[in-house]
């Protein structure tokens, strides 16, 4: 069975890129996958999933959303291939 690691490095090898920024490994379940942004390839993920995730280490879900949208986003946001987050759908 391939991990989920091995299998992120396989994609970006048939995608041709060196290395899109991926979170860390407890996040894998919030990938939804990759795509181009700004001619960059960048690892998508479900902003609601890394969400719950986060909750699970800080506490209460309130907390994690805040410390979501003040910390983590703001430091993605001006990396080159930093990931993109998206709210899908069925979760709104």
């Amino acid at each position: 069975m391939t991990s989920i690691k091995n299998y992120n490095k396989e994609l970006l090898k048939l995608l041709h890129v060196s290395e899109a920024i991926l979170l860390d490994s407890k996040y894998s379940k919030a990938l939804i996958g990759y795509s181009d942004f700004n001619g960059n390839v960048v690892s998508v993920y479900d902003i609601d999933k890394c969400i719950k995730i986060l909750a699970k280490d800080i506490g209460p879900y309130e907390s994690a959303v805040e410390f979501f949208h003040n910390k983590v986003l703001p430091y993605y946001d001006k990396k080159t291939n930093s990931p993109v987050f998206v709210r899908l759908k069925k979760n709104i």
